[in-house]
């Protein structure tokens, strides 16, 4: 992103109540003019992207309607855009966090558990983890649990903000489409290709 779009979407989604960006959204480092994303920014992309998941489970993925979308050369392609979002929401959660943060992210946010409920799960998983080897692993407790909350927000805000060639934020542009040429998908995103050439929509991961 350039540094004016940095810029515009730090004051569109700043925190007024942040004492790291105040209201500003973005964050000065490095060189001078350097520029990045506050996390209030961050996670606020990561709720608006989350509340829209919840509506979506909430009148069900394959309950929505099915969105028709014109292509360039010619045809139409059909698909349940709620399913999709869903589908690239998890599978993006899944790429960009380790285990121990995902398994956060599936207790709190995709099985609803409340913090406490999301502690005992966590409990066993670093207890299972640790007799595998693995010490590296915080105690579970509140203050640990709600730091990795914020944690898993920010990196997967930033995730949802970024991937190519379909961002998941704004979700507007996801469920109105956005047009892109061929040079916009990054090497190796077959399914991207698949998805805007074959109309192969359902399920695609971002």
């Amino acid at each position: 992103m350039t540094a004016e779009q940095i810029r515009d979407l730090g004051l569109a989604n700043g925190s007024r109540w942040c004492v790291h960006c105040f209201g500003l959204g973005v964050v000065r480092f490095g060189r001078p003019g350097a520029a990045d994303f506050c996390r209030c920014v961050l996670r606020r992309v990561f709720r608006s992207v989350w509340n829209r998941y919840e509506y979506a489970r909430d009148i069900g993925f394959w309950n929505g309607r099915l969105t028709i979308e014109l292509i360039k050369r010619g045809g139409m392609v059909a698909g349940h855009k709620d399913a999709e979002f869903a589908a690239d929401v998890v599978l993006i959660a899944r790429r960009e966090l380790d285990d121990f943060h995902f398994q956060v992210f599936k207790a709190h946010f995709l099985d609803r558990l409340e913090w406490r409920d999301s502690v005992r799960v966590l409990a066993r998983f670093v207890h299972i983890a640790r007799m595998a080897g693995s010490h590296d692993l915080p105690a579970i407790d509140r203050g640990n649990f709600f730091h990795a909350v914020y944690r898993l927000e920010a990196k997967l805000g930033r995730a949802f903000l970024t991937t190519a060639p379909y961002a998941l934020f704004p979700t507007r542009e996801y469920y109105n489409g956005k047009a892109i040429s061929l040079s916009q998908i990054p090497q190796g995103a077959s399914h991207a290709r698949k998805r805007r050439n074959n109309g192969l929509a359902i399920g695609a991961a971002a």
